[in-house]
């Protein structure tokens, strides 16, 4: 926290070193014991975190929000993403938020409403006011019955502060890289008088940070398919082989120590099962063309290799062995974001098809998705699939009963998923059964 101030300029570097020994000495929070010696004050502080997010802020103490606003958004998306939407102007809804980069709640306000979301950034308490004022009764007033402190308040801009640092370095990143064989093996392929474009599709099937870059180099602006090229088959075509493989040598190469502390081939193999899961889920629903579902399985977790690439430090005080949810929360408590906000963030910049982009965003959360509910549905199931190698027999009826709910929520038959997802389980290698 005290290096990223000091690299804004918020702070010297002397600054720090005596916040550092003043924190040594009676403990609390960097933040805190920047403000307590006069270096740094709470609103400079609020100012710094909105310019480091990219958005406004709102003084909802004093701002006159219009009760049709409030009527756009159901009390339930407020409780849970902690916003207030406070003024309309044609298709722009200008939304009060405590967490301004929740990607997640931004979307699902836009698809709720029809808006474009404009987020802007007010504090906790200033929202908890607000709240008490237009919901006077009901479920977010008995939620919040205390007031933020002055040491929530403090929490809160730390936070969003690492997140908008880290959602910086996300948004400029061109490439995840590539894992270290890949580029050896397109050479070889080249190679082979008898390779064809599919020979190099396969290759690139096996490394989704390479995937991940020549389907967003197929959605540029140069081929003018934006949002349209979902396999790897058309990209490979469209860009041409020697295209290929030159964008596979100019990738920076993927080692473990160098990973943020991602176990990378572990990483890999996880996600080339999801891919091919993931088709085989849409086979047995019916889909005819499982290509583009199986790039939405291998891409779901991309998030996860940017984080480790911009952030290898804070990456490395997450438990490798975390996943779902538990995953989730550590990335949000040490980066301020999590995967899946990170992987969406990269897909829409690079232009990637939005039915990609939603289940990257959900494919933790599958009943959030609207546009493409069954394939975030397939990608889910196969993701959690994808965990159960070396899983006991207990974990592995939880994966079953979770992946049956999805997949029958998403509209295959009872005996279809108890086929599939057996399948899947015994090809995996772990203890998923109907038993």
């Amino acid at each position: 926290m005290g290096e990223l101030l000091v690299d804004s300029g918020a702070i010297t570097r002397k600054q720090l070193d005596d916040a550092l020994a003043a924190q040594v000495r009676h403990g609390g929070k960097i933040a805190k014991t920047l403000i307590a010696l006069g270096y740094l004050d709470l609103q400079t502080f609020i100012r710094l975190v909105a310019r480091e997010a990219g958005v406004g802020i709102i003084d909802l103490l004093n701002y006159d929000v219009k009760e049709e606003c409030i009527n756009l958004v159901p009390r339930e998306m407020v409780v849970e993403h902690e916003l207030l939407p406070v003024e309309r102007l044609g298709p722009v809804l200008t939304v009060a938020m405590v967490c301004p980069l929740n990607t997640k709640a931004l979307y699902e306000v836009e698809n709720h409403t029809g808006l474009k979301a404009r987020p802007v950034m007010c504090t906790p308490e200033a929202l908890w006011y607000s709240i008490k004022r237009h919901y006077p009764n009901g479920q977010y007033a008995e939620a919040i019955e205390t007031a933020p402190t002055e040491d929530d308040n403090l929490l809160w801009l730390e936070r969003q502060f690492l997140a908008a640092s880290v959602v910086g370095l996300v948004r400029r990143t061109e490439s995840l890289g590539r894992m270290p064989r890949t580029t050896e093996s397109l050479r070889d392929a080249l190679r082979d008088p008898h390779a064809t474009p599919r020979t190099l599709v396969d290759v690139i099937g096996q490394d989704p940070s390479l995937a991940a870059k020549i389907i967003g180099t197929a959605n540029g602006d140069t081929f003018g398919f934006k949002g349209r090229v979902d396999t790897l088959d058309l990209a490979v075509r469209l860009l041409g082989p020697r295209e290929v493989f030159r964008i596979a040598e100019s990738s920076d190469v993927w080692f473990d120590d160098a990973g943020g502390g991602l176990n990378v081939e572990a990483y890999r193999m996880d996600a080339v099962f999801t891919a091919r899961a993931t088709e085989r889920i849409m086979e047995a629903m019916g889909h005819g063309h499982v290509a583009a579902s199986g790039v939405a399985g291998l891409l779901c977790d991309i998030g996860r290799l940017a984080l480790a690439m911009v952030a290898p430090n804070h990456y490395k005080k997450i438990d490798p062995e975390l996943k779902g949810i538990d995953l989730i929360a550590a990335e949000q408590r040490y980066l301020g974001i999590s995967h899946p906000e990170a992987g969406y963030m990269l897909a829409e910049r690079w232009g990637l098809p939005a039915d990609i982009t939603e289940t990257i965003l959900f494919h933790h959360e599958p009943k959030r998705a609207t546009r493409a509910k069954e394939l975030a549905a397939a990608v889910g199931a196969a993701h959690r699939l994808a965990d159960l190698a070396g899983s006991t027999i207990d974990d592995g009826r939880a994966t079953f009963r979770d992946c049956l709910e999805l997949l029958q929520r998403a509209g295959l038959e009872f005996s279809a998923c108890v086929r599939v997802i057996t399948e899947l389980s015994h090809l995996r290698g772990g203890g998923a059964s109907a038993a």
